[in-house]
């Protein structure tokens, strides 16, 4: 086997690779060491093969230049990796810059043995300049961006606050609203623009949506978005938010910002980015100020706030009000979430980083495991049936992580779940869907987006 030394864990980045530490050029000696899985006896871990025995492509900078056309400027970097599995195999390396190199895995038993040598503080290959933004204005880093000892104090503080199954049986009454309003003003869009036309700017009310929905639950309060017109404050951080991640992608592959970061230089970009990020931050303190008074005039005026976080009964989510969704059959409505595609979208890989050898990060290529036809049969045809449990194909556990493993999976898991859950059942009860404007292919932005609109039509079932 092919194995590396010490494993960190990095989650919901581009499978293309960040120009990393240098000094690692410096090494004498490339080799690799084995890892033995947790479940097994540590000692009797075997010695890896030498590392120049990894298969890759040439190191050269024409297969820098093939990388960037075939993935159409880093945008589709997965449609490039499909096809290097299918030259080198389920491992193969890549020269990156000044000698440091990725290795990528496709085989989802690798990836469970990296991923169970974590150990207690997984340390996350993190995007250098969210981080240095955070540094220069002196904010706290925030959990994303936290290691070691620190990550897992705050970790330890906010995840059962958020992952508890509890939290979100209290919130689902302030979820439902915020889902009518959505599907609502579906309705009036839908009106508006006739029964013959698509829902124009389908994207921005899902964000809309999106947005409002965890308001409720970081702020426990509305935000606005559905008011008429919209609060002005809360489409601006929707704005913004879109700003930061197409900038980010930007500056992820800019060669002119790592070449002004070592002359201490802000590129007109990078600058750019820390203005949308500022203006960020801006507008969420400014919603957490507003709470915060809030909390202060109901304690001054002696109100008990507590009846207000009580658990209520949910409302019929029928059309003729006879079938109540509870928490037991909120699993049920899997069904309802499978898309064209085999996997969740947003998720696109697993870094993971080595610490010497000559090598910066192990990338775990899950969105490439999933389309793989090896792991999965037909990967890319629409069989919602494939993940009933009476049908569910024999896939290995790991084939398919949409939220992560291990200590650092994704904490908003449960709050993603539950929101679709609830979007998609109200909307298949009042409408129909129709979509005739071809296949969509994903485009990488830092998270995984459509590569064009989708248009859909919304008829009627009453």
């Amino acid at each position: 086997m092919y194995s590396l030394s010490r494993f960190a864990l990095r989650k919901n980045l581009l499978p293309c690779i960040e120009v990393l530490k240098p000094f690692n050029s410096l090494l004498r000696f490339q080799k690799t060491e084995a890892v033995s899985d947790r479940s097994g006896d540590q000692e009797s871990a075997t010695q890896g093969k030498p590392f120049q025995d990894i298969p890759g492509r040439p190191k050269n900078f024409k297969s820098f230049v093939e990388f960037y056309w075939k993935s159409e400027r880093f945008t589709k970097g997965y449609k490039m990796l499909d096809e290097l599995f299918r030259t080198y195999g389920p491992i193969f390396k890549e020269f990156v810059f000044l000698g440091t190199y990725s290795v990528h895995l496709i085989d989802p038993v690798d990836q469970e043995k990296a991923l169970r040598a974590e150990g207690k503080y997984p340390t996350r290959v993190m995007i250098d300049f969210w981080l240095e933004h955070r540094q220069r204005r002196n904010y706290f880093p925030g959990i994303l961006l936290l290691q070691g000892e620190e990550w897992y104090r705050v970790r330890h503080s906010v995840a059962p606050k958020i992952m508890r199954p509890k939290i979100m049986e209290e919130n689902i009454d302030n979820f439902t609203a915020v889902t009518k309003d959505a599907i609502a003003r579906l309705a009036k869009l839908k009106e508006e623009c006739g029964p013959d036309r698509h829902i124009p700017d389908l994207e921005e009310e899902l964000s809309k949506w999106a947005t409002e929905s965890v308001g409720t639950l970081a702020f426990d309060s509305r935000l606005g978005l559905y008011e008429d017109p919209p609060k002005e404050e809360a489409m601006r951080f929707i704005i913004e938010v879109h700003n930061l991640f197409s900038i980010s992608h930007k500056l992820f592959f800019s060669v002119s910002r790592r070449l002004g970061k070592n002359f201490s230089i802000d590129t007109p970009l990078l600058k750019k980015f820390f203005k949308t990020a500022d203006t960020l931050i801006e507008i969420g303190e400014g919603f957490v100020d507003k709470k915060m008074n809030e909390l202060k005039e109901m304690s001054d005026k002696g109100i008990d706030n507590t009846q207000g976080n009580c658990i209520r009964v949910y409302e019929s989510v029928s059309c003729n009000n006879f079938c109540t969704l509870t928490n037991d059959a909120v699993p049920l409505l899997t069904y309802l979430l499978t898309k064209k595609e085999l996997t969740p979208q947003e998720v696109v890989g697993v870094l993971l980083d080595v610490v010497g050898a000559g090598v910066d990060t192990v990338i775990l290529e899950n969105y490439c495991t999933a389309r793989s036809e090896k792991y999965f049969e037909d990967p890319l045809e629409y069989k919602p049936e494939r993940w009933l449990r009476e049908q569910r194909e024999e896939a290995h556990a790991f084939a398919s992580i949409p939220f992560g493993f291990g200590p650092r999976m994704c904490l908003g898991r449960r709050l993603a779940e539950l929101e679709i859950y609830l979007f998609v059942c109200k909307l298949l009860q009042r409408f129909q869907i129709e979509y005739n404007q071809g296949p969509l292919e994903m485009y990488q932005k830092i998270l995984m987006v459509p590569d064009k609109p989708v248009k859909i039509k919304l008829i009627d079932r009453r």
